[in-house]
């Protein structure tokens, strides 16, 4: 009995090792779906529905700081793909959404998953004190019609707070399944790199 407790053990810090020793980067979850019956090879621009939304909280948290890199960033890959800010007469509208929720690991599989999206918290640190995780969202709706026709979401592991490098990377993997001015929508639907 106590042979097997020890062999039980020492799989678990195998595992424990292993997904450890594999992270070498932060992963980011993405997701994404539109309407297959949407017009994009006719959209030529976007215009904002507002301010990105910011549902985290934090003492070092400067909202307006992380609202004006979101904004910067998706302008920026939006503009790489081929599309104009339009705001008075867009053929888009698209809203971005950030809400960070505290997560814990509850088992081996979910401190696997923790460490696999850039989690560095021990196992007793992860389950005890938890985590935040943060969500991105974009929704970008015809104008003309004002029906959804794409959706991203992306979710990372949030220790290291938000700088532009790390939003950049996580706006850029969201928005690679939006289409280039003209284009076709990639076929991808949920990935995680």
């Amino acid at each position: 009995m106590l042979n097997r407790s020890l062999r039980r053990a020492a799989m678990v810090v195998a595992m424990l090792v292993a997904a450890g020793g594999g992270c070498t980067g932060k992963k980011v979850t993405v997701g994404s779906e539109y309407d297959p019956t949407a017009p994009f090879s006719l959209y030529r621009t976007y215009g904002w529905k507002g301010d990105p939304q910011v549902d985290c909280y934090g003492p070092r948290l400067d909202i307006p700081l992380l609202q004006w890199r979101l904004r910067t960033t998706v302008d920026g890959d939006l503009n790489g793909k081929g599309y104009g800010l339009d705001p008075s007469r867009p053929d888009l509208r698209l809203s971005v959404r950030l809400k960070c929720q505290r997560r814990t690991t509850d088992s081996i599989g979910d401190y696997i998953g923790y460490r696999d999206t850039g989690g560095r918290q021990g196992p007793s640190e992860a389950f005890v004190l938890g985590y935040e995780e943060g969500v991105f969202f974009v929704t970008i709706d015809d104008a003309g019609t004002g029906q959804m026709v794409w959706r991203g979401t992306a979710s990372v592991v949030i220790e290291d707070g938000f700088d532009d490098d790390r939003i950049a990377e996580v706006m850029r993997q969201l928005l690679t399944h939006f289409p280039r001015v003209g284009g076709r929508i990639p076929v991808a639907v949920e990935e995680g790199d």
